[in-house]
């Protein structure tokens, strides 16, 4: 408590004493001055005269400071959103007229049409019809139809194949054009049949397209073919504007066969099969010539039949009981 009440009478001790000393002399009077702004700007009343001193003209730069330490980089933002559509542009100037270009393939087709009535043709192999055509370009189809009928009989387990030619060569561009017909049982039946596909890699010039018929692959029987009966039968051919000059190349001549391949390596001997059943019995013979006379056999036992009025009995007696 005592050292609280001393702390404040200290305070006022100084202030006392700084009061005195602060006044001025009896008849001395400090210069006043207006309170006004100098030159460089500082406002000054007339308590600054000795403590504010003119400010001077300004110093020279200082040196560049040492440069700071780089930042970390930041994560990549998130992609802003596209921008708005610009303005139209204007109509640009029309540009040079361009070169010829090819002529365009107009259509071009062709029908034969044969009216063979009852009679129909009845080759089992061979050709059967024939068309000609004239293609314009080396890089185009040749689209064929063929529209009649077909029929194959007289056998079981039978197969017949018809089939379009192009100058008696089968299409290879990109496969055959064929339509086939198989029995497993003997019947008689002429169907309607639409054979039908497109061809590539066929020079330009006349063109042969046949329709032929023949045995199918791996079926030796030749059966009895029919085609055409009682009806109108065509062929139609058209040339198509597709080019397949990159995947399908001018159809050439056959070339020489090759030669013979090596000889395969015999294979392994198979366990004996099960024989096979009894076959069928042979035509009868003609009779033959009377063999030679025998030797006298042993006495036989003598068969007698014995006829009464209640029926026939019939008894077997030896020579000795008769």
């Amino acid at each position: 408590m005592a050292r609280r009440a001393v702390i404040p009478l200290a305070i006022c001790i100084v202030l006392f004493v700084a009061f005195m000393f602060g006044r001025p002399s009896d008849g001395q009077q400090l210069p006043t001055k207006n309170p006004s702004t100098d030159k460089q700007g500082t406002q000054c009343d007339n308590t600054c005269t000795l403590s504010c001193p003119t400010q001077g003209p300004a110093g020279p730069p200082g040196a560049p400071g040492t440069p700071g330490v780089p930042g970390i980089p930041s994560s990549q933002g998130i992609p802003g959103r596209d921008g708005r559509d610009g303005i139209k542009g204007d109509v640009g100037h029309p540009g040079q007229k361009g070169e010829r270009g090819d002529e365009g393939l107009k259509r071009r087709w062709k029908q034969c049409v044969w009216n063979l009535d009852t009679s129909g043709e009845s080759k089992d192999n061979g050709k059967i019809h024939e068309c000609d055509f004239t293609k314009k370009r080396s890089d185009t189809y040749l689209r064929v139809v063929y529209m009649g009928n077909t029929r194959i009989t007289g056998c079981a387990n039978c197969c017949k194949r018809w089939y379009f030619t192009f100058n008696d060569v089968e299409c290879r561009a990109p496969a055959t054009i064929d339509g086939v017909v198989y029995h497993g049982t003997n019947i008689n039946i002429h169907r309607s049949a639409s054979i039908e596909g497109y061809c590539g890699g066929i020079a330009s010039g006349k063109v042969r397209v046949g329709f032929h018929v023949k045995n199918c692959k791996a079926y030796a029987t030749s059966a009895d073919a029919h085609t055409s009966w009682n009806a109108i039968s065509r062929i139609i051919i058209e040339e198509c504007d597709n080019s397949c000059t990159a995947t399908c190349p001018i159809q050439g001549p056959a070339g020489p066969p090759g030669t013979p391949g090596t000889p395969g390596v015999p294979g392994v001997p198979s366990s004996q099969g099960i024989p096979g059943r009894d076959g069928r019995d042979g035509i009868k013979g003609d009779v033959g010539p009377s063999g030679q006379k025998g030797e006298r056999g042993f006495k036989g036992l003598m068969e007698v039949q014995l006829y009464c009025n209640y029926g026939l009995r019939h008894l077997t007696y030896s020579d000795n009981e008769i």
